[in-house]
């Protein structure tokens, strides 16, 4: 009795290269797919609904910020976390002669840069006691990136405008 036991050498046939390619580019397709789904998912690319419609109004925002710096107004803008969580944005404005700018009503958006379903709008209040300072609150904002756009509306229409990307945590 032989104590060898037998052993089938191995023989690659055109059925074991045809599963193989078969295989492959069933996992590339699967990727790919995977890929797609996600990209259209998190960007719809349409930055503006009608381009030819903003395009119209550009003459009017180049004299907006022409308007805009003439004014020479320093407004720092901020967010950051409330102890309970929330986030709180806080804008300070000073004129040229840095007196505290009022008689300008504020609004600050802050926009998803990638779901504008997220994005949150909220009017800011002047804080008491402290001219020239507004403020508001956004409950349940997620951490993350954001674009925070800043308005301020007077008597002759939009006074100033900013946009700025921060980080919430």
């Amino acid at each position: 009795m032989s104590t060898k036991a037998e052993t089938r050498e191995f023989r690659l046939t055109g059925w074991h290269v045809l599963a193989i390619c078969v295989a492959f580019f069933l996992s590339i397709f699967a990727a790919n797919g995977a890929l797609v789904y996600f990209a259209l998912g998190s960007f719809p690319g349409v930055a503006t609904d009608s381009p030819y419609r903003v395009s119209q109004t550009y003459n009017a925002e180049i004299a907006a910020a022409t308007a805009q710096t003439a004014r020479g107004w320093h407004v720092d803008a901020s967010a950051r976390r409330d102890p309970d969580g929330h986030a709180l944005v806080t804008v300070s404005a000073r004129d040229a002669e840095g007196r505290p700018v009022t008689g300008v009503a504020f609004k600050a958006e802050l926009q998803h840069p990638m779901n504008r379903a997220q994005d949150r709008r909220l009017v800011l209040g002047e804080v008491a006691g402290a001219s020239g300072t507004f403020s508001g609150k956004v409950e349940n904002l997620p951490a993350g990136q954001w674009e925070l756009v800043i308005e301020g509306d007077g008597k002759g229409g939009r006074l100033f405008l900013s946009q700025s990307r921060l980080i919430l945590r």
